[in-house]
C-alpha cells in the first residue's frame, strides 16, 4: 500500500505530466494524433515534451512551496493535492475530443480547446495556492491598499493600452472605419455641422454628387455624446484626443465595478480580484485598440448605473443612464434588460414596489429612446441628408431583414429560427470567447446577462462577420454585464462552495472563503488567457514594432500629408484617411469623385482596404495614365496626385520602377544551426535576414511573406524545392534586420547536400528568382 505521506507527492508528479502534455500539445498541434495514428512523430517534438515537463514541474514544486507545505493537517495535504491531480485527469479527454469528436463541429485551431487548458490550469493553480491567501497579514494589506491597487491598475491599463492605441494611430495604422469618419463627424460637429463625413464609397467612378455629406445619425447611432466631446476639438483637434478619452473612460470602469463587488461580495479581497480581471479582461483590450468607438464609452457608466441602483441611489442612476444613453442607441436595446432586472430582481424583496416603478420607467426610457431616433430623429436625417451611396446602417443587418426594429420583429415572430442562428459553430465560438476568459462565472447569474442580451442577439444574427467579431467594437456593451454577472455568480458560487465542502462546522471554506477561491480562479483564467492567447502585453506575441515604428517612410508620409492645403478636398487609403481627416470633403480611395488630390501609400505592408492588392495596384497603374491628374511628389513609396497638368518629379519612371523591385531585395546573411544532420529529422535554427529594398516586409494576408528553403545535392541536383515556411515573426522594415527563428526538415536519404534559404512571396515568386540574395549551407546529413 502506498504510503500516504506519499500520496500528495504522487498526485502532483502525475497532475503535472497531465497539464505537460495538454500545454505541449497545445503549442505543437496535431502530434498526439499523427503517434495515434502511427504516424512517425520527429524527435524534436519529443524533446519539446521533455522540456515542458521540467518546466511544468519545476512551476508546481514551487506552487506546492507557497500553498500545498501551509497545509498543516496532513488529512487536507492530501485532499488538496488529490483534488488538483482529479481536475487534470481532465485533459486526455480534452484531447480526445479535440481530435476524435467531430460532431462537436470545432477544429483543433479553435480557442474552445485552449480555453479548456487554461481553465483547468487555473482550477489547479487557484487550488494549489489558496492556502497562501490565508495569511491574515496579507489580507488585512489588500483590504487596505485596495484603492490604490485598483488606481494603479488603472494609470498602467491607460498608459499600456492608451499608449499603443495612439502609437498605432502614429505609424499610419488607424483606419478611416471607423477612427477616420468618427474624427470627420467630431470635428464637422465642432464646426456647427451636426455629425456629418463624407460617405466612404466602395466603387471608383462615382461622382461628387453621389457622395454628398452625410450624417452618422442617419444610420440610426444616436452617438450623441460628439457633442461635449466636440468641444474639446476646439482646443485640441486631432484623432489622439480620441483614443486617450476612449482609453482613460475605459480604465475608469474599474472603479464602479469595485464598488459594486464590495457591496454584493462584502470583501474587498475578492472585489479587488474581479476589478483586477476586468482590467486584464482580453476583449476589453481589443476593444480599446480598436480605433475610437462612441459605443465603448458607454461601459464605466452601465457600471455606474447598476452599483448605484443597487444602493437606490436613483437620481445618480437616471444621470448615468442618462450618460451611456447619449453614446450609442445600443443602450436604450440595454436598458429594456436592466429594467426587467430590476424588477425580476427585487420583485419580493423589501422596497420591491420602488424597484418595480424603476424598472418600469428604465423600459420606457429604453423605449422611447429608440422611438425617438428611428421613429423622428433618423427620418429627418434620411430627408436631410438622405441615404447616399454609402449608408452604412442598412448593409449590417443585409442577411435578415434592414434595421433593428426590423430583426426584433423577426426575432419574436420566428424565435426558433432565432434560436438556430444563435446555436452555430461560429455563434457559439463568440460566447466561448466572451465568456470563459472569466472562467464561465456569468454563466452562474444568468438573470444579470438579460440586459447584454439584445445587444448580444441582435450582432450575432447580423450577416456583417466584423460586427460579432471579439476583436471589434460592436460587443462592447455586452462587456459591463458581463462583469455584473461575474460578480453575482462569484457570490453565487462562494455559496454552493460552502455545501459541498460542508461548510466552516465541518472544517469546510465559508462563503467568504468560496466567493475568494472563485475570484482566484476568475483572475487566473483572465491572466492566462492575456499570456497565452494575446497578441497585446502580456502576450508572448506581442511586438512593439506592430504598433509603433517611425522609420524613413512614415516621416516622408508626414511630409507628404503637410503639403495638402487645409481646406482641400482628398481621397486617401484607409490608413492615410485618419491623418486628412479633419477637413470637410475627404474620400477614402479607390473613390476620387472631385478630389483635389490623391495621397498613395505604395509599401506592401499598407491598407489596401477595400480593394485586394492586385486591383489596387491596377487601379494606381491607371490613375498614373489618367490626364486629369499629375504627379505632384514621390519619395519613398508616398505619392501624391494632383488634380490639373503638371510635370513629374525628375526621373519618375525610374524610381518608380526601381521601387517595386526594392520589395524583393532581401540578403540571408547568417545560419546558425548545426551542420551536421540527422536524416529524416526536423531541426530548429536561427537564419539572420536583411531587409535592403524599398518596401516592408508583410507577414500575414493573403499573400505573406516568409521563409522557406530549397535542398540540394552537392553537385547541384535539386531534391525538395518547397520546404517547410515560416512565418515572419514581424514586420521587417526597409533596413531593418532580423533574426528568425525557422524549422526545418532534413532528406531521408544521408549524404552532403546544400540547405539554400529565401525568403518566398507566397503564392507568387521566390525572392532569389528577383533578385534577392540567398544563403546557401553546406550540410551533412547521416543516419
Amino acid at each position: 500500500m502506498i504510503r500516504k505521506s506519499l500520496l500528495p507527492a504522487i498526485c502532483l508528479l502525475g497532475g503535472s505530466i497531465l497539464i505537460a502534455i495538454g500545454w505541449w500539445d497545445h503549442w505543437n498541434p496535431n502530434q498526439i494524433n499523427r503517434w495515434l495514428a502511427g504516424e512517425q512523430v520527429y524527435s524534436f517534438y519529443w524533446y519539446r515534451l521533455a522540456r515542458t515537463l521540467v518546466l511544468v514541474l519545476l512551476v508546481a514544486v514551487l506552487a506546492w512551496q507557497l500553498g500545498l507545505s501551509k497545509e498543516t493537517p496532513p488529512k487536507g495535504l492530501r485532499r488538496r493535492a488529490a483534488w488538483g491531480f482529479a481536475v487534470a485527469v481532465a485533459i486526455p479527454f480534452i484531447l480526445l475530443l479535440k481530435y476524435q469528436v467531430t460532431w462537436l463541429g470545432m477544429n483543433y485551431g479553435s480557442s474552445v480547446w485552449s480555453y479548456s487548458l487554461i481553465l483547468i490550469l487555473s482550477a489547479v493553480i487557484s487550488w494549489l495556492v489558496w492556502p497562501a491567501l490565508k495569511n491574515r497579514r496579507l489580507l488585512e494589506r489588500l483590504d487596505h491598499q485596495g484603492p490604490l491597487i485598483i488606481l494603479v491598475g488603472m494609470v498602467v491599463y491607460m498608459t499600456v493600452y492608451g499608449g499603443l492605441a495612439i502609437a498605432r494611430h502614429t505609424s499610419f495604422r488607424s483606419n478611416a472605419l471607423d477612427l477616420g469618419t468618427m474624427d470627420q463627424a467630431m470635428w464637422n460637429t465642432s464646426r456647427g455641422r451636426l455629425l456629418e463625413y463624407t460617405p466612404l464609397s466602395m466603387a471608383f467612378d462615382n461622382t461628387a454628387a453621389d457622395l454628398s455629406p452625410n450624417s452618422r445619425l442617419v444610420g440610426g447611432y444616436l452617438e450623441l455624446i460628439f457633442l461635449p466631446l466636440s468641444l474639446l476639438y476646439w482646443l485640441w483637434a486631432d484623432p489622439r484626443l480620441l483614443i486617450a478619452v476612449q482609453a482613460i473612460v475605459l480604465a475608469s470602469g474599474a472603479i464602479p465595478l469595485y464598488l459594486l463587488a464590495r457591496s454584493q461580495l462584502e470583501d474587498s479581497v475578492a472585489s479587488l480580484t474581479i476589478t483586477l480581471a476586468y482590467l486584464l479582461y482580453l476583449p476589453l483590450h481589443y476593444v480599446t485598440l480598436a480605433d475610437f468607438h462612441a459605443s465603448a464609452l458607454m461601459i464605466p457608466f452601465l457600471l455606474w448605473a447598476w452599483q448605484v441602483a443597487q444602493q437606490r441611489r436613483w437620481r445618480s442612476y437616471y444621470l448615468a443612464i442618462g450618460i451611456a444613453l447619449l453614446c450609442r442607441v445600443d443602450t436604450a436595446l440595454a436598458l429594456l434588460g436592466v429594467g426587467a432586472c430590476l424588477i425580476l430582481q427585487k420583485a419580493s424583496s423589501s422596497g420591491g414596489r420602488q424597484h418595480l416603478r424603476h424598472g418600469a420607467v428604465t423600459i420606457l426610457i429604453g423605449l422611447a429612446w429608440m422611438a425617438l431616433d428611428f421613429g423622428l430623429v433618423v427620418p429627418w436625417a434620411k430627408s436631410t441628408y438622405g441615404l447616399g451611396s454609402n449608408h452604412l446602417g442598412p448593409g449590417e443587418y443585409a442577411g435578415l431583414v434592414q434595421d433593428v426594429p426590423g430583426t426584433a420583429r423577426w426575432v419574436l415572430a420566428q424565435p426558433l429560427d432565432a434560436l438556430g442562428a444563435l446555436l452555430g459553430r461560429e455563434e457559439l465560438q463568440i460566447l466561448v470567447d466572451l465568456i470563459a476568459p472569466l472562467g464561465g462565472t456569468p454563466l452562474l447569474a444568468l438573470l444579470a446577462l438579460l440586459p447584454a442580451l439584445p445587444v448580444l442577439v441582435l450582432n450575432i444574427l447580423t450577416a456583417a462577420p466584423t460586427q460579432h467579431a471579439i476583436p471589434i467594437h460592436y460587443l462592447a456593451p455586452v462587456i459591463p454585464f458581463l462583469f455584473i454577472a461575474a460578480v453575482r455568480g462569484t457570490f453565487n458560487a462562494g455559496r454552493w462552495i460552502t455545501r459541498l465542502t460542508g461548510g466552516e462546522q465541518r472544517q469546510g471554506l465559508s462563503q467568504l472563503e468560496g466567493s475568494r477561491l472563485t475570484a482566484i480562479f476568475a483572475l487566473t483564467m483572465t491572466l492566462l488567457a492575456a499570456l497565452f492567447l494575446s497578441s497585446l502585453p502580456p502576450g508572448p506575441k506581442f511586438r512593439l514594432t506592430d504598433y509603433y515604428h517611425i522609420g524613413e517612410r512614415e516621416r516622408e508620409l508626414n511630409n507628404t500629408l503637410d503639403l495638402i492645403s487645409a481646406n482641400a478636398s482628398v481621397s486617401a487609403q484607409g490608413n492615410l484617411f485618419p491623418h486628412l481627416s479633419r477637413r470637410p470633403v475627404i474620400y477614402r480611395f479607390p473613390t476620387v469623385a472631385d478630389a483635389e488630390y490623391l495621397v498613395l501609400d505604395l509599401d506592401y505592408s499598407a491598407s489596401k482596404t477595400p480593394l485586394d492588392e492586385s486591383a489596387f495596384y491596377a487601379t494606381v497603374e491607371g490613375l498614373l495614365v489618367d490626364p486629369s491628374f499629375h504627379v505632384a511628389a514621390f519619395e519613398n513609396g508616398v505619392l501624391l496626385l494632383q488634380r490639373g497638368p503638371g510635370q513629374p518629379p525628375p526621373a519618375f519612371q525610374e524610381n518608380l520602377a526601381d521601387y517595386r523591385e526594392g520589395l524583393y531585395r532581401s540578403a540571408l546573411v547568417e545560419y546558425r544551426g548545426s551542420r551536421r544532420l540527422r536524416v529524416d529529422s526536423l531541426y530548429q535554427t536561427v537564419v539572420a535576414l536583411e531587409n535592403r529594398g524599398t518596401q516592408s516586409w508583410e507577414t500575414v494576408g493573403p499573400d505573406p511573406i516568409q521563409l522557406s528553403y530549397h535542398w540540394w545535392t552537392a553537385d547541384g541536383d535539386l531534391v525538395e524545392w518547397d520546404g517547410l515556411s515560416t512565418p515572419l515573426g514581424q514586420v521587417v522594415k526597409p533596413n531593418d534586420a532580423l533574426d528568425q527563428r525557422a524549422r526545418f526538415a532534413t532528406p531521408a536519404e544521408p549524404g552532403d547536400y546544400v540547405l539554400e534559404w529565401d525568403l518566398m512571396h507566397k503564392n507568387r515568386v521566390w525572392f532569389g528568382e528577383r533578385g534577392g540574395i540567398t544563403l546557401r549551407v553546406e550540410v551533412s546529413v547521416m543516419e
